[in-house]
């Protein structure tokens, strides 16, 4: 009788075990399939606000370079000190321009490359949003700096 009762318990604990086992396995399986969810969520959410921030990249230096062409037609830039800082801006927001459209290449490519399970290498991408950024950063600096030179001189000639 006490055989019969300890092979019963060791019968239940085996059960016990083995619904443990499939609880586990299945609890993991939820879980890789909600890992791959999220990271396909979060995937694309980073995809879209990279293009987001390309395509405004794009047309803040697009916008950029109509304010330095106004300042050129307006005459107010005539010290070749003030044409250095105007094609030094000038430059940056065409490097803005050119990142972003590589930048918006290689995004293109990498998408078409995952939708076909090649990896595409990100190197050129992350450089050229890199360029760009610091691009846009530099032309934007320029500009505002000539922009209060130009006020400055026109308030102190009294124009």
């Amino acid at each position: 009788m006490a055989r019969l009762i300890s092979r019963k318990k060791q019968e239940d604990a085996a059960k016990l075990a083995r619904l443990q086992e499939v609880f586990f396995e299945r609890q993991h399986e939820y879980d890789v399939a909600r890992f791959g969810e999220t990271l396909s969520q979060t995937y694309a959410a980073n995809y879209a606000a990279g293009l987001e921030i390309d395509k405004t990249l794009l047309t803040l230096a697009s916008a950029g370079l109509g304010v330095l062409l106004a300042f050129l037609s307006s005459k107010s830039v005539d010290s070749p000190y003030y044409l250095g800082i105007f094609y030094m801006a000038l430059w940056c927001f065409c490097v803005t321009i050119v990142a972003a459209l590589v930048a918006l290449h290689e995004n293109r490519k990498s998408t078409f490359s995952a939708i076909k399970g090649v990896v595409h290498p990100r190197g050129r991408q992350y450089i050229a949003d890199w360029l760009a950024l610091i691009g846009f950063s530099l032309g934007a600096i320029a500009t505002a700096v000539l922009a209060a030179i130009i006020a400055w001189n026109t308030f102190s000639k009294g124009v």
